[in-house]
């Protein structure tokens, strides 16, 4: 027997006389277990890898039935689906945070629909394949190509932020091999890499074994016979869940035999390299910056990202939490719109949704109206449960005081070492580290073992943001305030706002001890929000562009966040009149931007876009149904006027377009580009069109299928449109003699008719556009598969009128090359010659 230790208890012993050679366990024991020098049959090691396979899925079934929630719940919930997408561009400025980073793109990644692309059971399929395409590239002769696939086509890597699900999607994986046969696994090692002993040497195997907490009596030649199963074996899975926590660096590994011993980060990274076990499929989880950290050739080839929860996942979790209560805890969230944006985190969506949920069970005056007031409720929750309330050295400002530290210094795992240097004693942590009961919730804040970190960032963030406002000097606080700008502080910034609310900052100061409080003062806090109201107000910008529209929505949620009266009016007296929005709009910045113009007097004017098409609005999520209704619905918005509508690629609901209708007088352009507009939808804006008592310059519906349906919707209100633009909406034939018939019957020209890339129209299309001629001043109808008989036919009709003022951009761009050739060639001198001088006079 080799010299590795190996710990035994008493049932380990049952059926033995302990001190004789005779061992009652199996037959295969009797033969090397007191080191006995007969050769291992081939049965024997059969026997011996199919107890070592049922132990290992045994314990894989343990830790993957496991589920670590944020709060403890008093019933089981089940699983919902995680998102996952393989469009992932390592951003080497954005991982150097260490999970602190700006927050902004994954609320948008939250609405983009679909959110995810590739799903749990196509990983390996998709690592193989991007290995084989790599392989050609990379390798040159077919033998070191095979090898390339085989040290890389079987490894999945896979990132995302704290709490976002990670664990919970290899925990999936791993019950989904051991109940559904989702991959072939004969041996199935889970690994967490915070259980790893990275002082001890062992063998590959013992490493392997110990670190799935498997127990296993070991021998070199039983450990010899195993690990060449296991080798050769193409069934074996290897789970690496949580590299941010292993203690090794980031350099490569030397190729280290199994058989020999070696510390954990040789095998490692060995296992990672694929110089070790290349057979076995590796599924390794990680946060960004620490998987992007690792060495090139230790660096999974391909890397997946967890996006978390889709809107549909966060609903169902939440009926899976509150049950019968589910409803109106949804209905919440709806109103509530900066919680919910934080909601597409698993942990975050349990967390609110039991906050908000017991909040109305027990129909406290909770104002849970923003994130912070969310977590302030959950810590005082915390606080109030019987352990901490009577635990004297119970200290959260040190909490506070860590998580501060570490923010500074990009730090988000802590050692001894950390809760030392701020004398957070073992008390206290352990109290932050298990989980408590009160009458209405437990909380879990601190996870991890020999290694601690905060269950989710949002927790390090908030803790921050409480150390500046309840515990750092004003003057210190005006010096840090310098720091404000950087990406990564969005969400500490938020957090900072919503703690200027007195409320939170009476019920956060009677948790503090007596010497913290006498530090910070009434007087104090008040300096502190004097200062952030200047700087709210120092980026509130004079003319909104849209370089500075974010900066507008960021104000907009400061003030929306602290909800408080002196802040909010001090910001808008430095306000624009004029908001020009741009770019995505988030449900969040939707519900900020409502509550900056409910409590502004001033007569605003909004262009929802402005300018060119590249300046246009995107809608995410529920925004377009939720921006209108404000300001449609809410009698403190009468005073604010819109003039331009630009939006692109954006929800749109019945109810969203009827609040839209109920502001259509003020609108001078409306564009709704790539919207999926329905034929209900067009009825209702031309129904609205028609009654307004100003024409409408331009109507843009840009890439909807309006058909023939729609056109005949619009054809009503044409009279009351200056500009009508509908490329690539799917015209017809009939399509178009509709709207050609209405236009005709105008008083006065319009102003320009874009119709181009509506194929169906062909030469009988081209036909049906000439009764326009006379009542538009510019007719568009490029791309539409009009032949140059068609062209010729309103190229002479053009020419009939006595005033040709007519701009004509037409022209024979079939799908098919040999085809546009074709017509092309067939066009007349006369026909090229009008066509040319109308796009003289267009470029003019």
């Amino acid at each position: 027997m080799n010299d590795s230790k190996v710990e035994f208890n008493q049932n380990d012993f049952q059926g033995c006389q302990v001190g004789c050679q005779e061992v009652n366990v199996t037959n295969v024991y009797n033969q090397f277990f007191h080191g006995s020098e007969k050769p291992l049959e081939d049965e024997d090691i059969a026997q011996l890898a199919r107890e070592l396979a049922g132990k290992l899925r045994e314990e894989a079934r343990i830790t993957s039935g496991d589920m670590v929630l944020p709060v403890e719940l008093d019933h089981p919930i089940n699983a919902v689906a995680l998102e996952i997408s393989s469009d992932l561009q390592p951003d080497r400025e954005r991982m150097e945070g260490t999970g602190h980073y700006n927050r902004r793109a994954d609320f948008l990644n939250v609405y983009e629909q679909p959110a995810g692309d590739i799903a749990l059971q196509d990983l390996f399929k998709k690592a193989l394949g991007r290995a084989e395409t790599e392989s050609l590239k990379k390798c040159r002769l077919k033998p070191l190509q095979e090898r390339y696939v085989r040290c890389h086509g079987n490894i999945v890597g896979v990132v995302g932020q704290a709490g976002i699900g990670k664990t919970t999607l290899a925990k999936i994986l791993a019950k989904k091999i051991l109940d559904e046969g989702l991959l072939e696994a004969e041996f199935i090692f889970y690994i967490p890499f915070r259980v790893i002993n990275y002082d001890s040497e062992s063998n590959l195997l013992q490493f392997l074994v110990t670190s799935s907490s498997c127990r296993w009596r070991h021998t070199a030649q039983s450990d010899e016979a195993l690990l060449k199963e296991i080798e050769q074996s193409s069934s074996c899975v290897i789970i690496l869940d949580g590299l941010d926590e292993a203690i090794m660096d980031n350099k490569s590994a030397s190729y280290v035999s199994p058989d020999d011993g070696a510390k954990a980060e040789i095998f490692i990274k060995n296992i990672l390299n694929g110089k070790i076990l290349p057979r076995a499929k590796k599924f390794v989880t990680s946060r960004p910056r620490q998987m992007f950290d690792l060495h090139r050739d230790c660096r999974p080839n391909f890397i997946v990202n967890v996006l978390g929860l889709s809107k549909k996942s966060q609903e169902q979790l939440c009926r899976e939490i509150c049950g019968e209560d589910a409803p109106e805890v949804l209905r919440y969230l709806e109103e509530h719109p900066d919680i919910s944006a934080y909601c597409y985190v698993p942990v975050n969506c349990i967390l609110t949704a039991h906050c908000i949920h017991r909040s109305l069970l027990d129909k406290e005056e909770a104002n849970l109206d923003c994130i912070t007031s969310v977590l302030v409720y959950a810590l005082l929750g915390f606080v109030r449960s019987e352990h901490i309330r009577d635990n004297a050295s119970f200290e959260p400002h040190k909490l506070s005081q860590l998580a501060w530290n570490g923010f500074m210094r990009k730090k988000i795992i802590f050692d001894e070492e950390d809760f030392k240097e701020f004398e957070i004693n073992e008390e206290t942590l352990r109290a932050f580290l298990e989980t408590y009961v009160d009458s209405s919730m437990r909380v879990k804040i601190l996870e991890g073992d020999k290694r601690s970190y905060f269950s989710h960032l949002i927790w390090q963030e908030f803790f921050t943001a409480l150390y500046m406002m309840m515990s750092m000097l004003a003057a210190i606080f005006e010096q840090e305030m310098l720091n404000f700008g950087d990406g990564r502080w969005e969400v500490v910034n938020k957090f900072i706002f919503g703690l200027t609310n007195p409320k939170s900052f009476k019920s956060l100061q009677k948790i503090l001890p007596p010497t913290v409080r006498k530090n910070v003062t009434m007087e104090e806090w008040n300096k502190k929000k004097c200062l952030l109201q200047d700087y709210a107000c120092s980026l509130m910008p004079a003319e909104m562009t849209n370089v500075t529209c974010p900066d507008f929505l960021r104000v907009c949620g400061f003030i929306s966040e602290s909800n408080d009266c002196d802040i909010t009016n001090h910001v808008i007296a430095h306000a624009p009149f004029d908001i020009n929005l741009s770019e995505n709009i988030l449900p969040s910045d939707v519900t900020s931007l409502h509550y900056f113009l409910s409590h502004s007097k001033k007569e605003h004017v909004i262009n929802v876009g402005f300018g060119s098409a590249f300046n246009s609005v995107r809608f995410l999520g529920d925004g377009f149904e939720r921006f209108f209704r404000g300001l449609a619905e809410d009698d403190r918005t009468k005073h604010v006027k819109l003039r331009k509508v630009m939006v692109e690629r954006s929800s749109i609901t019945d109810a969203g377009i009827r609040h839209l209708t109920k502001r259509m007088t003020e609108i001078e352009e409306l564009t709704l580009y790539k919207t999926g507009l329905s034929h209900l939808h067009v009825e209702i804006l031309a129904k609205s069109i028609k009654t307004i008592p100003k024409m409408m310059k331009k109507l843009d519906l840009v890439e909807n299928a309006i058909g023939e349906v729609g056109s005949r919707a619009l054809a009503t209100c044409l009279f009351n449109l200056n500009s009508l633009i509908l490329s690539a909406c799917d015209l017809d034939v009939e399509a178009v003699k509709v709207l050609a018939g209405a236009i005709s019957r105008r008083d006065q020209p319009m102003e320009r008719l874009y119709l181009p890339s509506n194929r169906k129209l062909g030469y009988e299309g081209g036909l049906a556009l000439i009764p326009v001629l006379p009542k538009t001043k510019y007719l568009n109808c490029n791309h539409c598969n009009i032949p140059a008989a068609g062209i010729e036919s309103i190229c002479k009709a053009w020419r009939d009128f006595s005033e040709p003022e007519i701009i004509l951009n037409l022209d024979t761009q079939f799908d098919d090359i040999n085809l546009r050739r074709k017509e092309n060639e067939k066009l007349s001198d006369s026909a090229r010659g009008c066509l040319q001088a109308t796009r003289y006079k267009d470029t003019e």
